[in-house]
């Protein structure tokens, strides 16, 4: 597998993630633990960044894979990968 189909794979693997975590939630038929309520201010703001974040992750990646073939977009996905390139070698398990 090349490494740009590891990187693409990545960014997806990582929305089905959440996805699938908010899936499970969703379909609990036991309500929310007391302890899961409870949030500090600090995890709270935490969480709103990581919320943004993922929103903005989902829309580029829309937006990437919706006009894929335009040479603005896919020079925009290339500069992307190439800035986060090290971060995703280490996220991206070894097929060793």
């Amino acid at each position: 597998m090349d490494y740009n189909h590891q990187r693409n794979n990545l960014m997806t693997n990582s929305l089905i993630n959440i996805a699938n975590v908010l899936a499970e939630r969703v379909g609990e038929k036991s309500p929310t633990q007391l302890k899961d309520m409870f949030v500090s201010n600090g995890a709270k703001k935490q969480l709103n960044y990581e919320i943004m974040f993922q929103l903005l992750m989902g829309e580029c990646e829309k937006h990437i894979l919706e006009n894929n073939g335009n040479q603005v977009v896919d020079e925009f996905k290339n500069n992307i990968l190439e800035k986060f390139s090290t971060l995703i070698q280490q996220l991206t398990p070894s097929q060793e």
